[in-house]
């Protein structure tokens, strides 16, 4: 069946301005309770879970209402365009009101923000594999990815253009606010311009029903429908989705404790001027994971791309441990920074197939409802992750004794804010979630699950042949 691979990518732009405002959003909301209100990371973790703890109910709540959603524009976009046009207008008092240093209306906008955006990030997502082929969706996932690594990039050059060091420590936050509103319009507008999710999911319906009927026993050696599994089946099914969104829990504990911690860590640990420039490493990195995923895929199976993926994370964090130190020489640096860019082809490995893998084990009427409880997944690990690595950080410090500073600079003159505690663990914990994550996808069954790969197809043939005999 053929591949829509223009209609993913212009789908895909709505992961683009998503994208563009996680990316800057973790980087501005940390520098806003440290160079605004000058919180500990353990309440700043509190504040950063917000959005998680909002979208441990939203997601999947949303997503199941725009699976039964019957507006004239479709299934999705209504929210994808009502959602979106809140949370940008919350997004400019959140600058307004952080930049003022007026704490309570910069929490409170900030949670309006975050509904508006778990409001529509579940519809968002399944926006793709509603109209793609179930074999095709790791593809799809994969250049869904690109763009949305390319729009990551748009965000990492916004902030440090627009929220600079300097312009973090003088709490002018508006900028990069109006910045990211800005960009986001101009791609919601490319969007509507050129993609009709009615037009486009309505063809692919079409082209799925005629491929199905001309092309009968290709149909279900190629597809798994939840719906016909039996009773034991379903049991390796149930315990396969455990498995997935346990890994996904544990991939999540990691990444989100990195990059909502990183432009302090940048800062106090590592000594870069351009606190954003690692990351940037990790997000070139993820370029080429994502694009070789999808052949990986073809021969050894979803699993096993996602646990190389994984592995890989691992082994490239332990590996920058011993060159994370502010006192490091630009040769250090350079190792470090090796190190970022081969975590980033791991995690463009792992998240090209996490969410196909998930997926295909749903049931095809409830994809939105399904992708609510990934993304609620992910949300509950967003929830945990700050408070608790925030936590550790602290007290860490306060055994070891360790203490860091931070510079906060008010009406030009500079005042040098001392914080106990010890941004070094921050590696070892997102190791230690990662390892659990490998766990986890490793002990997924791949009796029970379609994943396109070799081995499965010659399983397959096997009973066939058998059958016949």
């Amino acid at each position: 069946m053929k591949f829509d691979k223009r209609n993913v990518i212009l789908a895909s732009l709505v992961f683009g301005w998503i994208s563009i405002f996680w990316n800057v959003y973790d980087q501005l909301i940390q520098s806003i309770n440290t160079y605004s209100f000058a919180l500990t990371p353990y309440e700043s973790g509190w504040i950063l879970a917000i959005d998680n703890i909002l979208g441990l109910i939203i997601l999947p709540l949303f997503g199941h209402l725009s699976d039964r959603c019957k507006s004239r524009l479709g299934k999705r976009t209504p929210y994808i365009y009502s959602f979106t046009a809140i949370s940008l207008v919350g997004l400019g008092f959140v600058g307004y009101f952080a930049s003022q240093k007026m704490l309570w209306p910069y929490i409170v906008s900030l949670t309006v923000t975050l509904f508006a955006m778990a409001a529509y990030r579940s519809a968002g997502l399944s926006l793709v594999p509603d109209f793609v082929y179930e074999p095709d969706r790791g593809r799809a996932n994969s250049i869904a990815n690109i763009i949305s690594v390319v729009f990551t990039v748009v965000g990492i050059v916004l902030a440090m253009v627009f929220m600079p060091l300097k312009a973090a420590k003088a709490a002018e936050f508006l900028p990069i606010c109006l910045a990211v509103i800005g960009s986001s319009l101009a791609t919601v507008g490319v969007f509507t311009m050129t993609f009709s999710e009615k037009a486009v999911t309505a063809d692919f319906e079409k082209r799925l029903s005629d491929y199905s009927k001309n092309n009968p026993e290709k149909f279900r050696e190629e597809t798994v429908r939840v719906e016909d599994l039996s009773d034991e089946q379903m049991k390796g099914n149930l315990f396969n989705k455990i498995c997935i969104l346990a890994s996904v829990f544990f991939f999540y504990i990691a990444y989100n404790a990195l990059v909502s911690n990183f432009t302090v860590y940048s800062d106090v640990m590592l000594g870069f001027k351009m606190p954003q420039l690692p990351l940037v490493f990790v997000i070139v990195g993820a370029l080429p994971g994502f694009l070789l995923a999808t052949p990986l895929s073809k021969k050894i199976g979803r699993k096993y791309t996602v646990a190389i993926g994984l592995a890989s994370m691992l082994v490239f964090l332990l590996a920058s441990m011993p060159f994370s130190r502010k006192d490091s020489t630009i040769a250090m640096k350079i190792p470090l920074l090796i190190c970022f860019f081969g975590a980033g082809v791991g995690y463009g490995f792992a998240m090209a197939h996490m969410y196909p893998l998930y997926l295909e084990l749903s049931k095809t009427k409830n994809i939105g409802q399904n992708t609510g409880i990934f993304a609620g997944t992910t949300t509950a690990a967003m929830v945990v992750t700050p408070i608790l690595a925030g936590y550790i950080i602290k007290k860490i410090g306060e055994v070891n004794g360790k203490t860091y500073v931070i510079e906060q600079v008010v009406e030009g003159v500079a005042t040098e804010v001392v914080k106990t505690g010890d941004y070094s663990v921050l590696f070892p914990y997102c190791a230690v979630a990662v390892m659990l994550a490998f766990v986890e996808v490793m002990l997924v069954k791949s009796d029970y699950y379609k994943d396109g790969s070799k081995q499965e197809k010659k399983r397959c043939k096997n009973k066939k042949e058998a059958g016949r005999d």
